[in-house]
C-alpha cells in the first residue's frame, strides 16, 4: 500500500476514460524516463482507443519524479498546461521531445516554447510554473507512488498486482 500522502483540497489527478469504468490503470511516470516515453509513444493510443475510450478502463496519470529538476519542472509544466485544458497535449509533446536526462530538453525556454506551440496563453503559463503550484502535488505522488512503483509493478484492480509491459 502507498504511503500517505497530502494532496491540496479539491485536486484531482489527470484522467483518460469514463470516471465509472471497471477498470483504472494507474500510470507512474517522469517526463525523463525513456521506459515511460516508449509507452506513451507504442502503448498509450493502443490502450486509449481499445480500452479507455470505450469506457472499459480508466487511465489515471501520477507523477513519480525520478530524475532530477528537468523531471519536476516538466511535471509541474504539464499540470500548469492542464489549467488551460491541456495536460494530455502538453503531456505528449514533452515525451515528443524528450532528449535524455537533465540534457537541457526541459529548460523554463523550452516548457514555454512547446505551451506556446499548443497555442496556450503562455503569460499565464510562465506565472504559473514561477508559482510552482503544483510542487506540493508532485510531491505527493512521488510520497503516494513509493508504496506501490517496484520496477513497473503496481495494483491493479481487485488489489492485484498486474506487471506492465516490458521496456
Amino acid at each position: 500500500e502507498g504511503a500517505q500522502a497530502s494532496y491540496p483540497a479539491g485536486y484531482s489527478p489527470p484522467t483518460i476514460g469514463d470516471p465509472a469504468a471497471p477498470v483504472e490503470m494507474v500510470m507512474w511516470g517522469d517526463f525523463q524516463c525513456p521506459f515511460c516515453r516508449r509507452f506513451e509513444l507504442t502503448t498509450l493510443e493502443e490502450l486509449k482507443t481499445e480500452y479507455f475510450d470505450t469506457g472499459k478502463a480508466r487511465f489515471v496519470w501520477r507523477n513519480f519524479v525520478n530524475y532530477g529538476p528537468e523531471s519536476e519542472d516538466a511535471a509541474i509544466a504539464a499540470h500548469c498546461a492542464g489549467e488551460q485544458g491541456k495536460f494530455w497535449e502538453y503531456h505528449g509533446a514533452l515525451y515528443q521531445n524528450q532528449r535524455g536526462i537533465n540534457s537541457g530538453a526541459f529548460t523554463p525556454s523550452n516548457l514555454k516554447s512547446l505551451a506556446d506551440d499548443l497555442g496556450l496563453d503562455t503569460g499565464q503559463f510562465v506565472a504559473c510554473t514561477q508559482a510552482r503550484q503544483y510542487a506540493p502535488v508532485i510531491a505527493a505522488d512521488k510520497s503516494a507512488g513509493r508504496g506501490v512503483v517496484e520496477r513497473g509493478r503496481g495494483p491493479a484492480g481487485g488489489g492485484s498486482e498486474m506487471a506492465g509491459r516490458d521496456p
